[in-house]
């Protein structure tokens, strides 16, 4: 019932919008909007007219310069052309972090330099410095693998130690023990003890030369600020049993 309500309803909207447009009047004819006073009419030019205008000389223009006062292009205009802008040095590049190092003991001043002299480059201040012996006497327990033969077997020797874990080690090159290897200094037989027991299951047979330091001589260190180069690199080229970290403020 309601669908055709709803039929009857939109027929009859549709008859009411069919009425209203049948019912409005006819526009007013077209005419064309005048201009305003002082406003020239709209005209449209000709495909002829526009070719004779094409073919008529260009008027001169009164406010334009004279040939004679062009601007040369290769003269600037002094108040045109802005003042050259001096270029920025560039900012040198940040040094490398510094590294001070205390290398030793040496039993002499020569020894020490001359591993100031191998080091070279590597170092870019350095001093050498005395130590006074200690006043008391004492002992100490250095491990040493027996010289060898030639330094050629004493390398090898020490690359096979290097590559079984033992680090702190360093070539012996003149004295008693040149070709030798040194594998450490202890304060304490135990300490010692341990470290030839190390050794000797990796297969190397090493021994231990017990010293005691009464009247010792004074000792030698060679304090620097090294550049591109580790602290065991540094101890292996300077031929010395230990590099200590040192505070660069010292060497100022």
């Amino acid at each position: 019932m309601w669908i055709r309500a709803l039929i009857v309803l939109l027929v009859v909207l549709n008859l009411g919008v069919v009425v209203w447009w049948v019912s409005q009047p006819e526009p007013p004819p077209y005419r064309p909007v005048q201009p305003g006073p002082g406003i020239a009419p709209l005209e449209l030019v000709t495909e002829s007219e526009l070719q004779a205008l094409a073919s008529m000389p260009a008027e001169v223009d009164a406010d334009a310069p004279a040939a004679d006062d062009a601007i040369d292009p290769a003269t600037p205009a002094t108040d045109d052309v802005p003042e050259p802008v001096a270029a920025a040095a560039p900012e040198p590049p940040a040094a490398p972090p510094a590294r001070c190092y205390r290398l030793g003991p040496f039993a002499g001043r020569d020894q020490a330099v001359s591993a100031q002299s191998t080091l070279g480059g590597h170092l870019r201040r350095a001093r050498i410095s005395e130590v006074a012996p200690p006043s008391q006497s004492a002992e100490r327990f250095r491990i040493l693998y027996p010289p060898l033969p030639s330094r050629a077997e004493a390398q090898e020797m020490a690359r096979r130690i290097n590559a079984a874990g033992f680090q702190d080690y360093f070539l012996i090159e003149n004295g008693e023990f040149a070709n030798g290897i040194a594998l450490g200094i202890y304060r304490n037989r135990q300490g010692a003890e341990r470290q030839i027991e190390a050794l000797n299951a990796a297969g190397f047979s090493a021994k231990m030369i017990h010293e005691k330091e009464g009247n010792a001589a004074s000792q030698w260190w060679l304090e620097a600020e090294a550049v591109d180069i580790t602290a065991n690199a540094l101890r292996r080229q300077a031929h010395t049993a230990q590099v200590q970290s040192l505070d660069c403020g010292a060497l100022r």
